[in-house]
């Protein structure tokens, strides 16, 4: 995924009992609040796997 990922949620809502329904498939993209772009999770999973860095030399 290239560039910021934007997302709108449409909710439903039940008229009978007022419950309010969320994208299951949203949920499944991104966390809810979530503030982590997907390029820092690629460079994290790189610098652990792929380089013998251990968390305190990625983190740096």
């Amino acid at each position: 995924m290239l560039g910021p990922f934007i997302a709108h949620e449409t909710l439903a809502q039940c008229a009978a009992c007022s419950r309010t329904f969320h994208s299951d498939t949203l949920l499944r993209l991104a966390a809810s609040r979530s503030n982590v772009a997907h390029d820092v999770l690629v460079f994290v999973g790189q610098a652990l796997f792929r380089r013998p860095r251990c968390s305190r030399e990625v983190r740096a």
